[in-house]
């Protein structure tokens, strides 16, 4: 019946509602409740979860991602910053090396790399 839901060709916040409907009203024995999860955490009732997803969940979600992207953006700047400060300009190929990294581990290992290394070429990229 969800996976129906979320395939009806009804904007996303009616199947919201739709998707709450069944929730709140449907009442399943712990048995039957146990394999109504089991089913629905399958990967063909994907949009299914998504669709039940709450307002809350999915401004959390996105809220993370933009976080994320910031942190990101931070630490490129600041690796181009200690690059550029410790071997002067920088040149273009390596500055979109360094801007397609997407780890902040990576990052992170890079800035402090830029203390070690006697050359930017000796930086890997």
């Amino acid at each position: 019946m969800t996976r129906r839901i979320a395939a009806a060709g009804v904007p996303a916040n009616g199947r919201f509602l739709l998707g709450n409907w069944v929730e709140t009203y449907l009442q399943l024995e712990e048995r039957d409740l146990a394999e109504y999860e089991r089913l629905r955490e399958l990967a063909i009732n994907r949009e299914v979860i998504a669709m039940e997803m709450t307002w809350a969940e999915k401004m959390e979600i996105e809220y993370t991602q933009r976080g994320v992207q910031r942190g990101l953006d931070a630490l490129h700047h600041v690796v181009l910053r200690l690059l550029s400060q410790r071997f002067g300009s920088v040149p273009e190929a390596v500055r979109q090396k360094v801007e397609a990294i997407d780890s902040m581990d990576s990052l992170s290992n890079l800035a402090g790399k830029v203390l070690e290394v006697q050359s930017i070429d000796d930086m890997g990229l």
